[in-house]
């Protein structure tokens, strides 16, 4: 199989790139697809798009490398750099046009038997799928908010962005993590057979393996764990005012870890910190390695997610495949969030409390379950059993993935 993969350069991959080694952090699904197509006997052509010139890879020239870890060679297309400032907001639809031009005259030269395209390139794969012979494979990894409005909206930026949505691709594949693509696909793509939803797997040696995480000044404390990019739509203010009001309810009893950085650390950070009491009950880990997510998973009394997009993230499912007893907020099935997560997520299994904004409902579902260890005790059972009865490995979950991939290309 000659496959081109056209993703946008993805924060998690880019600091191993730039050091031209193989280093992924996040992106999961596209970094072991990647990895399992680069080792097999497919030809690959792996390029990314750099679409923000203030970005920290802002260059204006293409790019072209080896990377320790890759047989594959890396291109990267220039962004907004490439065109001088004086053709200011031209130059984003200047550089979309460039890197569809590129991607058909690299899929031509490779002769390509399929396109592999990801939602942050939807014009191009969109002009791909109308334009050119190629059949494109176009990944959506989780639907926007943006992305269901567009459906209903009047506007012309919606309805172009129908038009995007709606190109003859090939296959569409949409990852089931609770941001609704399994409606949002069935409104959009008009076969089925063209469309699949498909859950993240698991490392389930790796969680079998690791040992809990070691915390000194949580001993004999319920711990709350909150993992995730500290930004506004996961939801990390609400967990650190609701996990507040809970430690002050039953002062030294509680203990809340935070693993995970981002844009809001600081005013969570002077948020702890103006409250002596609070200080003392909140860790904060900054980010770290993926073992070390597992291993505070598997130390949590509670797990928390309040993801405003959907609660069946790659991180929900380690912390079920480590049994880790979980609180996430009810469906909204007025925007299509976790409508998923209900279907895919029995009630006995995650505790629901009421929408993510809701801070008295997640402080009443904190002490509830602090207050009663027998029910925690009860769903880290379930939730464990669930998990291997559900989640796949991810040797099964890239597979069933180069399966399709293989399909459209035969």
């Amino acid at each position: 199989m000659r496959i081109v993969m056209f993703l946008r350069l993805f924060s998690g991959l880019e600091a191993g790139l730039r050091d031209r080694v193989w280093q992924p952090r996040g992106v999961p699904t596209i970094a072991k697809l990647i990895e399992e197509l680069d080792r097999g006997p497919n030809e690959l052509k792996l390029v990314f798009a750099c679409h923000d010139h203030a970005g920290t890879w802002a260059c204006g020239q293409d790019q072209s490398f080896a990377v320790d870890g890759l047989n594959t060679p890396v291109n990267i297309l220039a962004g907004e750099a490439r065109f001088p400032k004086i053709f200011g907001r031209l130059r984003s639809r200047l550089v979309i046009l460039r890197q569809f031009l590129q991607v058909w005259s690299i899929s031509r030269a490779h002769n390509a038997d399929l396109v592999y395209i990801d939602r942050g390139n939807m014009w191009v794969a969109s002009w791909m799928a109308r334009l050119t012979k190629f059949p494109v494979v176009w990944r959506v990894m989780g639907v926007l908010p943006a992305m269901h409005q567009a459906l209903v909206q009047t506007g012309w930026r919606s309805l172009l962005m129908r038009f995007g949505f709606r190109a003859p691709y090939a296959q569409t594949i949409c990852t089931l993590d609770g941001s609704g693509g399994g409606n949002w696909m069935k409104r959009t793509v008009h076969l089925a057979n063209q469309t699949h939803v498909m859950l993240n797997g698991i490392d389930w040696v790796r969680v079998d393996e690791l040992e809990a995480m070691s915390l000194p000044s949580a001993e004999g404390k319920t711990m709350v764990l909150f993992v995730g990019r500290l930004e506004n739509n996961k939801g990390c203010d609400v967990f650190l005012q609701a996990f507040a009001k809970a430690a002050s309810a039953h002062p030294g009893q509680l203990h809340a870890v935070v693993v995970g950085d981002g844009s809001e650390r600081q005013n969570l950070q002077s948020f702890v910190e103006g409250d002596e009491n609070l200080a003392e009950a909140v860790t904060f880990t900054g980010a770290v390695a993926a073992q070390d997510v597992l291993r505070w998973q598997k130390r949590a009394d509670i797990y928390v997610s309040l993801n405003r997009m959907g609660n069946l993230s790659n991180a929900n499912l380690e912390a079920l495949a480590c049994g880790t007893c979980l609180v996430i907020p009810s469906s909204r099935p007025d925007e299509h969030v976790d409508e998923d997560t209900d279907t895919f997520l029995p009630h006995d299994v995650a505790l629901r409390y009421g929408h993510v904004d809701d801070t008295n409902g997640l402080v009443e579902a904190i002490l509830a379950l602090h207050t009663n260890p027998v029910e925690r005790a009860t769903r880290a059972q379930k939730t464990k059993a669930f998990a291997e009865q559900n989640i796949p490995s991810w040797e099964k979950r890239v597979r069933e993935e180069l399966d399709i991939l293989e399909a459209v290309a035969h």
